[in-house]
């Protein structure tokens, strides 16, 4: 058994013959930024369980099925009140008969829950560490900048008073020491190195919703503009749920025909994320326009397979770039910083050089291994 020495405290880092450790996670949805991690853990012998609010068609349940549990007649009559916020059903409250069943029945030794709506959230954690579980909060905030009001420090005296917890995000963007109970843990992602570039052609991959902070749209007007003078290719993977997806989705569709960029840019239906490997392999580099990003898996997954990765500086999983050596960060919709930054990629030799470096940096920081070495420190702390 190989363990992992810190602050005298000694934690296992692989325990392929001990009994399973039982983790619930708690969040609105099971989002693909848990994908990685949930393959690391199930590798380590975790057990692992998930209480959702809601579900929708572009989740992949190949690892674990969510348990949506019935909501009460309390959460209808918040609905009314206040309204339903549905893209995470913020009112949601599950019926408590139901939800203490199933802690009951599953104990777990732990459990991660998003912070997503105090109610429901510290109804959780007090349930939970009643039936003996451990509670670790996740969250998505920069650990090290993020400035906390004078509520939320309130709140997070109270949390340590009442459940002793731990709060874990993967996004720190120093390395200035962290309060006591709060943690860093990156997401993760599989680790392929890239065998492959296109030589006559600089293709580009997009992934995620038809969201206008999303940023598609600056980024099809840039390549467009670039495709006047070299090889290009865009292909943007778009998650359409919902009315305003449809509508944004449309636009963009309308503003490629109109300017017949058709032959220079794909749209792509959405797949599951199981199927999506072959998006990374088969492309150069991964460029997310977005603004107000607040942190992305997508941008973790293709550094993992070998693409260097453009982000705007607002996006909270920039900390995962390092600019000018595995991608480049731009100023946020500027058209002329992400131009510049695009056309680093223009030959084989530079797409080569910051693919090797994303592909060894990856390994090194945010591999499967990484992840339980530093979640092993929450865990066993």
């Amino acid at each position: 058994m190989i363990y992992y020495l810190q602050k005298e405290i000694i934690m296992p880092l692989f325990m392929p013959h001990i009994i399973k450790k039982k983790i619930l996670f708690i969040g609105p949805r099971l989002h693909t930024n848990y994908l990685g991690s949930f393959k690391a853990l199930i590798k380590n012998n975790f057990k692992l369980y998930f209480f959702a609010k809601l579900s929708n068609g572009g989740e992949d349940h190949s690892l674990i099925k969510p348990i949506i549990i019935q909501e009460s007649y309390f959460s209808k009559i918040r609905k009314i009140i206040f309204g339903d916020i549905k893209s995470n059903n913020s009112q949601y409250f599950p019926k408590i008969s139901k939800f203490v069943k199933l802690v009951r029945k599953i104990r777990p030794d732990y459990s991660i829950i998003r912070l997503h709506g105090r109610l429901y959230t510290y109804f959780s954690a007090l349930i939970i560490k009643f039936f003996g579980g451990k509670i670790i909060f996740y969250d998505q905030i920069d650990l090290s900048n993020h400035k906390f009001s004078k509520l939320e420090k309130i709140e997070i005296f109270l949390r340590k008073l009442i459940f002793n917890d731990k709060l874990i995000s993967p996004i720190c963007s120093t390395k200035k020491t962290l309060k006591d109970n709060f943690y860093f843990v990156p997401f993760c992602s599989d680790i392929v190195k890239k065998k492959s570039f296109s030589n006559k052609k600089l293709k580009i991959l997009s992934i995620g919703k038809f969201q206008r902070r999303k940023n598609y749209l600056l980024l099809i007007k840039v390549v467009e503009d670039l495709s006047k003078t070299i090889n290009i290719q865009l292909n943007i993977v778009g998650e359409c749920q919902n009315k305003s997806h449809k509508e944004h989705k449309k636009e963009i569709i309308n503003y490629i025909e109109s300017k017949k960029l058709n032959k220079i840019i794909n749209i792509k239906k959405y797949i599951k994320h199981n199927k999506i490997d072959n998006l990374y392999k088969n492309n150069d580099l991964f460029i997310l326009p977005a603004e107000n990003e607040i942190a992305s898996v997508s941008i973790v997954e293709a550094l993992g397979f070998g693409l260097p990765v453009i982000c705007s500086d607002d996006c909270g999983s920039q900390v995962y770039v390092k600019n000018g050596y595995n991608g480049f960060i731009f100023k946020k919709n500027n058209a002329l910083s992400l131009k510049n930054k695009i056309t680093k990629f223009t030959n084989v030799r530079n797409k080569k050089k910051f693919s090797i470096n994303a592909f060894y940096d990856a390994k090194k920081n945010f591999s499967k291994k990484k992840y339980i070495l530093m979640l092993n420190k929450v865990l066993y702390s």
